[in-house]
């Protein structure tokens, strides 16, 4: 997209062609989404992707409630993202430890009180002993509880750029097609 949302979706719309295979199709539904995302488009973003429910469009709908600041709903997102997961053996990875934080300061700023012990409950096990685990720490605390160290932990949580992951993530793969 480099940085020119508009235009990406401006060359999508005049590239049309009918009876392109499916996971072109569906490439390029994400990175429309993704430029109505950059755009701030929300609704048009969201509306696009509605009745999609693959692995990488569920990523990018939690990327987008998050960046539009929907924070229950970003939440929500993301633990459905997760999952189980903290019921696998296997430690979590850096992208699925960021989820968790990304999800503990959701719920923080939306007073969820509930959704945090959940989250505390389910993640402690897994988040412990990791390098992310004193901010999981800091940002899955009881909300009262929150002050300096919480707003600097949040802080760092909500400058990763989804955009740049997203389109990193785009242009690593293997069979992505010209458009």
């Amino acid at each position: 997209m480099d940085h020119r949302p508009q235009d990406a979706i401006n060359t999508l719309h005049e590239s049309q062609i009918t009876g392109l295979p499916d996971d072109t199709m569906h490439e390029r539904l994400l990175l429309e989404a993704r430029g109505f995302a950059a755009l701030k488009q929300w609704d048009n973003a969201l509306d696009l992707i509605a009745v999609d429910d693959s692995a990488d469009t569920r990523r990018l709908r939690a990327d987008i409630y998050w960046e539009s600041g929907n924070w229950a709903v970003a939440g929500q997102k993301a633990e459905e993202l997760l999952g189980a997961r903290y019921t696998d053996a296997a430690p979590l990875t850096k992208g699925e430890r960021e989820e968790v934080l990304r999800m503990a300061v959701a719920y923080s700023l939306v007073n969820d009180e509930a959704s945090l012990e959940r989250l505390r409950v389910n993640f402690m096990p897994k988040m412990t002993g990791t390098p992310d685990a004193s901010a999981f720490s800091v940002l899955s605390q009881n909300i009262e509880l929150h002050g300096i160290a919480f707003r600097d932990a949040a802080a760092k949580i909500a400058s990763i750029d989804t955009l740049q992951a997203f389109m990193k993530d785009f242009s690593s793969r293997k069979d992505v097609a010209a458009y």
